[in-house]
């Protein structure tokens, strides 16, 4: 716990200092009208490791040291909202809901913004797999805190895109430019692990008490399932890649040996995607790695361990944040590598309901 706490007060500052959440680094994020400096994925990893020092405190029976992580989550919560949901500049504008006269979406935080925005990763705008976390991140905090209004936060965003994401029956759209706009360089969605981590995110939602729509879910499954079915090992290379099956797994079903499958090929794969030789020329995808390697088996999450302590801690440690290049995202995610708890899936939560 102490580790985490020293990585994570490294990015964001005393948690329970009036000048919390530190802004990020100003070549990690861009400067939002608010002043604030934040960044979409950097954030949802901050507030799910939030909920992680909240719960084990809990744990610790220190119910003072409890009430200021989830304090400091929330902050993060509404902080990261008021800054990327509304836009960066009155040159880039977002799209206003007309019947709730709010912005629709998150922006990711980017420093640099153009309308439409890139077919890569660039330029701002709206990404699919940051909104995954930042939904799932809301939805762990509201059921740990118990806070129903940061629960339907997560509900009405996830309603409010899934039209502009998702098209029925294909997929859903890696990438919208700030205004909500498709982008026509990237054209039509395919079945991809976007499809998937939406349903695991909804599942998550509504399982958590949140309003989401049956529709929804039956708009991605047949993508979703075609993902599945077509998972193979090479994927499984990239460490982050690696990390982030590793999460979704736990939401597919037992049935027909399809996660067992999964953690077979992510087991054959692990002495690729956690090579900390490779790895370390870009630490925080490797810590995503990391992560994924302590939700597995006790083999695998035993050789993540020991990287985390040998490898990860001591250069992470060596640092101030803003000293070097993505130091905020690196740090930030390798907390959450150093503690899972609030990335594991949780009893009451169902397995996803595919035709596999």
């Amino acid at each position: 716990m102490e580790a985490m706490e020293e990585l994570m007060k490294a990015v964001y500052g005393d948690a329970d200092a009036s000048s919390f959440p530190r802004p990020l680094p100003k070549d990690e994020a861009g400067q939002g009208k608010t002043g604030q400096r934040r960044y979409l994925w950097t954030d949802a990893f901050g507030v799910l490791n939030y909920v992680t020092l909240a719960h084990r405190a809990k744990e610790n029976g220190d119910q003072k040291k409890r009430e200021m992580y989830l304090q400091a989550a929330k902050k993060l919560v509404y902080t990261v909202t008021e800054c990327l949901g509304t836009p960066s500049s009155e040159e880039y504008p977002m799209k206003l809901d007309k019947e709730s006269k709010k912005y629709v979406g998150m922006r990711i935080g980017k420093t640099e913004t153009k309308i439409p925005s890139d077919p890569g990763m660039d330029f701002d705008g709206m990404y699919w797999h940051y909104i995954d976390k930042w939904l799932f991140a809301l939805a762990r905090y509201s059921v740990e805190a118990k806070d129903s209004d940061v629960l339907k936060m997560a509900s009405d965003l996830a309603t409010t895109l899934h039209p502009y994401f998702c098209v029925k029956n294909k997929g859903m759209r890696w990438k919208l430019s700030v205004n909500a706009d498709p982008i026509p360089a990237l054209g039509s969605p395919v079945p991809s692990g976007d499809a998937l981590s939406a349903l695991i995110v909804y599942g998550v939602i509504k399982d958590a008490g949140g309003d989401i729509k049956p529709e929804m879910f039956a708009d991605l499954r047949t993508p979703a399932t075609v993902h599945i079915k077509h998972l193979h090992t090479g994927y499984f290379r990239d460490p982050l890649g690696y990390g982030l099956q590793a999460w979704e797994a736990q939401w597919v079903s037992e049935s027909k040996g399809v996660r067992k499958g999964i953690h077979q090929a992510l087991a054959s794969a692990a002495h690729y995607a956690l090579d900390a030789q490779a790895g370390m020329s870009l630490p925080f995808r490797f810590y995503g790695g990391l992560m994924g390697g302590m939700l597995l088996d006790d083999k695998i999450r035993e050789y993540a361990e020991a990287l985390i302590s040998k490898v990860a801690l001591p250069f992470e440690m060596k640092t101030k944040c803003g000293e070097v290049e993505h130091s905020g995202i690196n740090k930030v995610m390798l907390a959450s590598a150093v503690d899972t708890w609030a990335w594991k899936k949780l009893g009451n939560e169902n397995e996803l309901d595919l035709d596999i």
